[in-house]
């Protein structure tokens, strides 16, 4: 029961010193507050969305790792615990999506496999102009020799 009072009265702590805040130690509160009552967030109801969220919820985390060392209420997590939860709520997302995760990963590879492709496509164009330009120089190249010869006969 001591332990519910003092989270009770840390609360009610935090709630009185709103009055003098700005916007970024209000923030740091909210996240305080969400992180101190919710220990394992529960992601079900972000899963609609698909992993369209998941970058927000990732950018949540880390402003909540930087705002952690304000000195708003008695909130105090220690940063690998903060980086443990962002990890457990980024699993339940993969957990949860599998198949978009792996057709995020494959997209994604052939994506780069397409670029690569072009850019062998136009160094090979390159080379084949230079082959071509290199052909000239010799046809004209023996085409004066034949002109000298010729002239060289008469």
């Amino acid at each position: 029961m001591f332990d519910t009072l003092s989270v009770i009265v840390d609360l009610l702590k935090m709630n009185a010193a709103v009055k003098n805040m700005n916007r970024d130690a209000m923030q740091c509160l909210t996240r305080s507050k969400i992180l101190m009552s919710h220990p394992d967030l529960d992601m079900q109801p972000l899963f609609v969305y698909n992993l369209k969220l998941l970058p927000l919820i990732m950018n949540w985390f880390r402003r909540s790792s930087q705002l952690r060392g304000d000195k708003v209420g008695v909130w105090r997590e220690s940063l690998s615990k903060l980086r443990r939860r962002e990890l457990s709520a980024v699993f339940k997302f993969v957990r949860e999506m599998p198949l978009l995760v792996i057709e995020g990963f494959w997209t994604n590879v052939l994506n780069e496999s397409q670029v690569k492709k072009q850019k062998l496509r136009a160094e090979k164009r390159k080379y084949q102009q230079m082959i071509e330009r290199a052909d000239e120089r010799i046809q004209r190249a023996s085409g004066n020799e034949m002109c000298a010869l010729k002239w060289l006969r008469r």
